[in-house]
């Protein structure tokens, strides 16, 4: 009996430890199961992080591409208005240009930026650089040139075409200057303000007709009354003779110590023929 007992025993205690490795086993499948499972949960978190994180990646380049975008447009609204502010300044330019074409074409005087500024009602800077582009337009290649007398500005045919105008147009107060009315104009060109008396004590004979004669051409004016007895009148040369001799002014002129004559270089005999073909001369012009 002690030896059935046994047997019992040990059948028992391999139940025992059959259950044993059931429950190990079960545990154990558990374990995994579960270890499995919160795998599958961090990985599903993880998943879940990283798909954030690219979303929230793809929205900030998505903002930025925006921003990008707005700024772009910006840039080509800037560039636009840029570009209408560009042509509305060069219309401007032209329209002051022309303006000033205009006037100056009609006048046939020579006209100041002071007058033209102040007339027009436009900048004097505008003036003065519209005034440079119509050097450009009408410089000394072309038939009409603008020229500068005196800080003023006139629109003058080319001298270099003078014969071929010359044969439409009647000149012949230019070309009837005689030799003692072109020598009074000396006179005049290079002695600013002298009066008709100083003109004779000059030249010895009277210049009552060779001074009226250049005043009707308009190549000397009365630019003052002197405080002396009679108030006589000073003359000088105009702009109208500056344009006729190419120059600006007349420092412009040639050095008259250069071009005169010397004492030494006159004979008696031909200064005193000189002066009776002048009073001859000046005798035939006032008849």
């Amino acid at each position: 009996r002690p030896h059935h007992v046994d047997g019992g025993g040990e059948e028992i205690s391999a139940e025992n430890q059959n259950i044993t490795a059931i429950q190990v086993e079960e545990n154990k499948t558990e374990n995994q199961n579960a270890t499995a499972v919160q795998l599958e949960e961090n990985n599903a978190d993880v998943f879940i992080n990283i798909k954030d994180n690219i979303k929230e990646i793809i929205n900030k380049y998505n903002n930025q591409d925006l921003k990008i975008e707005n700024i772009n447009k910006q840039i080509n609204k800037l560039k636009e208005e840029k570009n209408s502010l560009s042509i509305f300044k060069v219309s401007k330019k032209k329209e002051i240009q022309n303006q000033i074409e205009a006037v100056m074409f009609a006048l046939g005087r020579e006209i100041s930026v002071d007058e033209l500024s102040q007339t027009l009602g436009i900048e004097k800077q505008y003036i003065e650089n519209a005034i440079d582009t119509l050097y450009e337009k009408y410089s000394f290649d072309s038939g009409v040139v603008l020229v500068k007398v005196n800080d003023c500005y006139q629109l003058v045919t080319n001298n270099k075409y003078y014969d071929k105008v010359n044969l439409f147009v009647e000149n012949t107060k230019r070309k009837n200057l005689s030799v003692a009315v072109q020598e009074v104009l000396s006179i005049i060109a290079y002695n600013p303000k002298i009066t008709k008396s100083e003109i004779e004590n000059i030249r010895g004979v009277n210049s009552d007709f060779a001074v009226s004669r250049l005043l009707e051409c308009g190549l000397v004016e009365e630019v003052a009354r002197l405080n002396l007895p009679g108030r006589p009148a000073a003359y000088a040369v105009t702009s109208e003779f500056l344009k006729s001799c190419g120059i600006n002014s007349i420092n412009e002129l040639p050095d008259f110590e250069n071009i005169k004559i010397s004492d030494e270089q006159l004979l008696v005999s031909d200064f005193e023929n000189n002066k009776k073909e002048d009073k001859q001369q000046d005798v035939n012009d006032e008849e």
